[in-house]
């Protein structure tokens, strides 16, 4: 498979990327533990600029838009929905 998803078909694409996402959140490519909905958006957000700084073209975006592929959007807005709720740190006094 192309590197840079150039040659490939878009549901490929999308299948690649998402699949991709999936493995960041189980924690594959870290420390083996799950990681937050923010962590993925962000490594997917990555492999698209370095897609584009590459070939001008970011397989990630919805061409001519800064939006997500509709299927990667919904999948992190999924998870973001069961993230743990972020607590507020407060400073500590002593």
């Amino acid at each position: 498979m192309d590197p840079y998803l150039q040659d490939t078909l878009f549901q490929e694409q999308v299948r690649v990327l998402t699949g991709f996402a999936a493995q960041c959140r189980t924690g594959f490519y870290g420390r083996g533990k799950q990681v937050q909905s923010g962590t993925v958006s962000t490594a997917v957000t990555s492999i698209g600029q370095t897609i584009t700084l590459a070939t001008n073209l970011n397989p990630t975006k919805v061409h001519a838009s800064d939006k997500l592929l509709p299927r990667i959007k919904q999948m992190l807005d999924g998870w973001e929905k069961v993230d743990p709720a972020k607590g507020e740190k407060t400073a500590c006094r002593g």
